[in-house]
C-alpha cells in the first residue's frame, strides 16, 4: 500500500469515527503550542529567568526571588517538575506563615539554608509568578487558525450530509488558555461551558447540562467545554461561587 493509499484509508477511518453521534476530545498542552504558547517546561524556564534574583536591585524582590531559586534547586534532579510545583510549595510556606500570624506569633520567619523569609516575601513572590505567567501567556499568541480549522472540520467539513452535529461534541481541556473557546466562538459554534452572563459571568452547574441556550434563540448547543484544571480567566470572589471576567487571552 502506497503512502497515498495509507493517507486515504486514514482519512476514511477518521471520518467514520467522527460521524458517530457521541464524540469527545481530550485536549492537552501540545495543542496550544501551534498558537505560540509554550509548553510547561518552556513556561517554567521563562518565568524563572524573569525572576532571577541576581538581576534585581530591590532588596525585597531580591530576597523573594531567591526563595524561588532555592526551591527550583531542590527539584533539580527530579523530572517533570514545573512552575506549578514551585508555586504550590511557595503557597504552602505562605500558609504556614499566615497560620503563625493568626496564632499571634510576631514576625514569623521561614528559615532555610539560603536565608530567612517573611510573609511579605512569599506574598510578593506568589504575585510576581502569577503576573509573569499571565504576561507570557497573554503576549505569545500568534494565531488560533489551527484551532479554528479543527473546529470547522469537526462541526462542518467532516460531517457531509448534515450542517451541524446531532449531539454536542465534548471538549475535555487540560489547558488554562481559552483558545478553543475563542475558536468555537469565531466559527459560530454554540457551546456551553457552564457559565451564564457576559464579560462577567457566573457558574451554574444546572445550566451546564442544559441542551439549549438561554439567549432566547432556542438554539441547541453544539459543544460542551470541560476545563478540567480551570481557566486563566476564572476568578473566585470571596463571597461568591466561581465566575470569570473577560478573557485575558485573545486571538
Amino acid at each position: 500500500m502506497s503512502n497515498g493509499d495509507l493517507i486515504n484509508e486514514y482519512n476514511k477511518q477518521m471520518q467514520q469515527l467522527l460521524s458517530q453521534t457521541r464524540v469527545s476530545f481530550l485536549i492537552g498542552a501540545g495543542c496550544s503550542l501551534c498558537a505560540g504558547l509554550p509548553l510547561m517546561n518552556g513556561l517554567t524556564q521563562q518565568v524563572c529567568t524573569k525572576l532571577d534574583p541576581d538581576m534585581m536591585t530591590n532588596e525585597d524582590e531580591k530576597t523573594s526571588f531567591n526563595l524561588l531559586k532555592e526551591i527550583k534547586s531542590r527539584y533539580a534532579e527530579i523530572k517533570n517538575t514545573s512552575i506549578e510545583d514551585f508555586l504550590s510549595e511557595i503557597q504552602d510556606i505562605d500558609a504556614i506563615l499566615q497560620r503563625q500570624l493568626t496564632k499571634g506569633i510576631l514576625n514569623p520567619l521561614y528559615l532555610s539554608k539560603a536565608g530567612s523569609y517573611e510573609r511579605k516575601h512569599t506574598q510578593l513572590l506568589i504575585k510576581k509568578i502569577k503576573e509573569n505567567i499571565v504576561e507570557i501567556l497573554g503576549s505569545n499568541i500568534s494565531t488560533i487558525e489551527y484551532h479554528r480549522k479543527f473546529c470547522r472540520a469537526i462541526h462542518f467539513s467532516l460531517r457531509k450530509g448534515r450542517e451541524r452535529t446531532k449531539r454536542p461534541v465534548n471538549y475535555f481541556i487540560l489547558n488554562y488558555d481559552t483558545l478553543f473557546e475563542d475558536a468555537l466562538a469565531l466559527e459560530r459554534v454554540s457551546f456551553n461551558d457552564g457559565f451564564i452572563g457576559g464579560a462577567t459571568a457566573w457558574w451554574d452547574q444546572n445550566y451546564f447540562y442544559e441542551d439549549k441556550s438561554l439567549s432566547g434563540t432556542g438554539r441547541e448547543f453544539e459543544a460542551r467545554v470541560y476545563k478540567l484544571h480551570g481557566s486563566i480567566d476564572w476568578i473566585k470572589p470571596q463571597k461568591h461561587d466561581f465566575s470569570y471576567e473577560s478573557s485575558i487571552l485573545s486571538s
